[in-house]
C-alpha cells in the first residue's frame, strides 16, 4: 500500500509554524575554519504541528533558579530538509492565528517517513 498520498491529508492539520536556522562552516583569513549559526533562516514559517512529548517538570528543590527542559515533537512535510543540530523556533498558534507559545531549541535527528517528518526539539532554559 502506498502511503505517500496521505501526506497531503496530514498537512491540513499543520496550523503551527516553525523557522529553521542552520550552522554553517566558513574559512577564516588565517586558514582555520569556524562554525557559527547563520543569521539568515534556512526555512521561514514552515507549516507544522507541535505536540509535547515530555512537558517541563518544575524543579522544586532549587530556590534561586527555575530551569526548564521540555521535549517538543514537531511534525512537518517531507519537502523540508531538517538536520540534527538545527536551531528551530516553533510557534504554537490558535485557530485565529494568534500565538499561544513559542519554543526555541535544537533539533534531534529527524525521523523521516513517506508521509511526514517528525522532529524532537529540546527546549532548555530558565523560566
Amino acid at each position: 500500500m502506498k502511503l505517500s498520498p496521505f501526506g497531503a491529508l496530514l498537512e491540513t492539520m499543520y496550523g503551527d509554524t516553525m523557522t529553521v536556522y542552520r550552522y554553517t562552516t566558513s574559512t577564516n583569513s588565517d586558514g582555520t575554519t569556524s562554525t557559527k549559526l547563520s543569521q539568515n533562516a534556512t526555512y521561514t514559517d514552515i507549516p507544522c504541528r507541535i505536540s509535547a512529548t515530555k512537558p517541563d517538570n518544575s524543579e522544586s528543590s532549587l530556590v534561586d533558579k527555575n530551569p526548564q527542559r521540555a521535549e517538543i515533537k514537531i511534525f512537518c512535510s517531507t519537502q523540508y530538509d531538517i538536520h540534527k543540530g538545527d536551531k528551530i523556533v516553533a510557534t504554537k498558534k490558535q485557530d485565529n492565528g494568534a500565538t499561544l507559545i513559542t519554543y526555541t531549541g535544537t533539533s534531534n535527528l529527524p525521523l523521516i517517513y513517506v508521509t511526514h517528518v517528525e522532529i524532537v526539539l529540546v527546549d532548555v532554559g530558565d523560566a
